[in-house]
């Protein structure tokens, strides 16, 4: 309390800002003056409809246009990204291709080595096996 006094008796009670004589009287008729009035527009029946702006639809589709655009730029980025993985991973397996076949026959031995390794099944069992075919 003893502060508001302080500065009531230093600084006074004059307000900064004033506001015109008769403001807020008149501030609902100048603000129905500003709305912009529809204008009624004939139809062949002899009705009158209210002319409707163009901007109605495009503000009902607007979110849709921005969500299908989102989801294009993510289609994009994803197909971009498996096509350059893709890529790497011919690359990757472009030497074994191109040594030829010897390499390729020591891949399948190896491979066929760790699925017998796997299955725990030595050559005896393997050829009996394929005898029995």
């Amino acid at each position: 309390m003893e502060v508001e006094h302080q500065l009531h008796s230093t600084y006074g009670n004059k307000r900064p800002f004033t506001v015109p004589d008769h403001y807020f009287s008149d501030l609902s008729s100048q603000i129905m003056a500003n709305i912009p009035v529809e204008e009624p527009v004939k139809t062949s029946d002899n009705t009158v409809k209210t002319k409707k702006s163009h901007f109605v639809l495009i503000r009902r589709v607007r979110p849709l246009a921005i969500a299908a655009a989102m989801i294009g730029i993510v289609m994009i980025a994803f197909w971009s990204f498996a096509d350059y993985t893709s890529n790497q991973k011919s690359a990757a397996d472009a030497p074994e291709k191109g040594v030829g076949g010897a390499l390729s026959k020591a891949t399948s031995s190896d491979s066929f080595d760790e699925a017998a390794d796997y299955i725990m099944m030595d050559e005896d069992d393997m050829y009996a096996y394929v005898a029995d075919q």
